[in-house]
């Protein structure tokens, strides 16, 4: 099982991260880790990367962009070195996106369950743990949650649950319950002692 967080680069080699400052280089791209964040410059954007994070870990990432992201544990993102004429990620698991606007060029996040969110210039929560629920909560901005079954725009201190094969259904979220995982505070809610 994964232990430390890791970044699987396109030719299959594989970056440890987290254990403390380092700069790199893997084929013309720079990759500079400070403070538990990792950045880079220098790739294109054919080159797919794979950023792994194991269960008990956090990890933040600065993408090319400007777009500041802190995935949490059990989490997997697959990214682009570099952004070309879009902007697009995919996340399983969950994650916190600062978004660098961008009118230009729409910020989207790709989910599980073939359900995108469209953003342009905005922070939000992608929530995928269960296999059956996806699940997007907006804090500022806006964006639009596309799903097969119908799409939703989101206001901030809403969220979009959506169930494969179900409309999606908007509901409103307290921000320090579901974002309580940024600051390391684990909540539990109605659960046994055991």
């Amino acid at each position: 099982a994964l232990k430390a967080v890791v970044l699987q680069l396109p030719g299959g080699q594989v970056v440890p991260l987290g254990s403390g400052p380092q700069q790199k280089e893997v084929d013309g791209v720079t990759f500079n880790e400070q403070e538990g964040k990792l950045s880079w410059s220098g790739g294109s954007s054919s080159q797919l990367a794979t950023l792994m994070v194991p269960p008990g870990k956090d990890y933040k990432v600065l993408l090319p962009d400007g777009t500041e992201m802190l995935v949490n544990a059990a989490t997997s993102v697959t990214l682009p070195l570099a952004f070309g004429k879009q902007r697009e990620i995919a996340v399983n698991g969950e994650a916190y996106l600062t978004i660098a606007a961008d009118p230009e060029k729409p910020f989207r996040v790709q989910l599980p369950h073939e359900t995108t969110v469209q953003v342009l210039g905005t922070e939000f929560n992608v929530n995928t743990y269960n296999n059956n629920l996806v699940q997007v909560a907006l804090t500022q901005g806006a964006v639009k949650m596309i799903t097969d079954k119908g799409s939703v725009l989101l206001k901030p201190g809403t969220a979009a649950n959506y169930q494969p094969g179900q409309q999606p259904t908007t509901i409103s979220f307290d921000e320090d319950e579901l974002l309580s995982w940024k600051s390391g505070i684990y909540r539990f809610d109605n659960m046994k002692i055991s």
